[in-house]
């Protein structure tokens, strides 16, 4: 029996970084992709999609939005059961209980808001744990395991949550038990754990089915490729194989530049990487450049970003500086008065003195024009 194990697709997801038309293109081709999965499980043979978590990104989408969001999965054909997670829980004003979603959902589109289990093929069954609250405070999964029976159907539980070893904030309180998890997998109880919140794709090292699928498209420069999905086949033993069905790429582009060298190694850098388009580059760059080396920067940057779906800096792992040389000097040739403001300038530049670095930067430009 094989399906296909999605999750955290945050259907109407916007971001700030996103000019209009690139936003537009984000948010088309996060409802495109979901026909892409449909495309992947028909080649694998998938019997059905599980969505573990997270469908919709928050409970104020437009029916437009809505509407064309389930047509997408409409078109798969192939039945698709959806988990609420955080970001789309059920509980009062859930975007679940609006009459666009009542409305819309098509026929092949189960909601798992209850721990039923829910018949998904003859001898398969799988319990979903949705989401009530946008903080649980408690661990949101394994609490379910107790008032299971065992059974000789496959049994898939879908979950939303982050494993206690992957959970960053160490005094969290509502991390998933892993060993809970583990000790049900080995035990019989449950056969495989299809997880969603963390946007990784990671499989449990101990046994191979408790597993994250990764996004269907990525939202942040933490997730290294495009988005991801697995394929998992349960056959006795449970095999699984990670797919790329995304289109689009976050990528932190972190370089010391120090020298025109450094410059135009980015730019050929930058000139190597693929669909432009649907790519964006958070940048953090440290180091300290000549006003000449710092306005070719500028002119690599201002070039490329017409042809990103985005390019932006850091705020926070920024720590670029302008260090005007003798031979900036002597190339803008200039005395008297102009020679100390420049000398000002480029003190405060030194200092860290932003306003300071693009006035030298511009002195520069017009004095390279004339």
């Amino acid at each position: 029996m094989t399906f296909v194990h999605s999750s955290d697709w945050q259907l109407g997801r916007t971001r700030r970084y996103l000019g209009v038309e690139a936003q537009a293109r984000f948010t088309g081709d996060r409802m495109h992709t979901i026909e892409t999965i449909g495309e992947l499980a028909k080649k694998e043979g998938a019997t059905f999609i599980v969505v573990a978590g997270d469908v919709f990104e928050h409970a104020n989408l437009s029916p437009r939005d809505i509407g064309r969001s389930f047509e997408a999965m409409a078109e798969v054909e192939l039945p698709i059961y959806l988990l609420p997670g955080n970001h789309d829980p059920l509980g009062p004003g859930s975007i679940w209980h609006s009459t666009a979603v009542t409305q819309a959902m098509p026929k092949n589109v189960t909601l798992l808001d209850t721990t039923d289990p829910v018949v998904a093929a003859p001898g398969v069954e799988i319990i979903g744990i949705p989401w009530h609250s946008k903080n649980p405070g408690k661990d949101p999964i394994t609490p379910v395991l107790s008032s299971l029976d065992p059974t000789e159907n496959v049994r898939i539980l879908v979950g939303h949550g982050m494993l206690r070893e992957l959970d960053p904030n160490r005094d969290s309180t509502d991390f998933v038990d892993s060993a809970a998890l583990r000790m049900a997998i080995k035990s019989g109880l449950v056969d495989y754990v299809a997880l969603g919140d963390r946007h990784i794709a990671w499989t449990d090292p101990e046994t191979g089915a408790i597993n994250y699928s990764g996004t269907h498209e990525t939202t942040s420069e933490n997730e290294k490729t495009r988005g991801t999905a697995l394929v998992v086949t349960i056959d006795g033993k449970v095999t699984t194989e990670l797919h790329e069905v995304g289109q689009w790429l976050h990528q932190l582009v972190t370089r010391s530049i120090d020298s025109a060298e450094d410059v135009q190694l980015l730019a050929e850098d930058l000139a190597e990487i693929r669909s432009k388009d649907r790519t964006i580059i958070k940048t953090a760059f440290t180091g300290g450049l000549s006003i000449s080396a710092a306005a070719q920067l500028d002119g690599v940057l201002d070039s490329n970003r017409d042809l990103f779906a985005a390019l932006y800096a850091s705020k926070s792992k920024t720590d670029l500086t302008v260090v005007p040389d003798e031979a900036d000097a002597y190339s803008l040739g200039l005395s008297g008065f102009a020679a100390d403001a420049f000398a000002e300038l480029s003190a405060e530049a030194q200092a860290g003195d932003p306003t300071a670095a693009d006035a030298l930067k511009l002195l520069y430009r017009i004095g390279a024009e004339q």
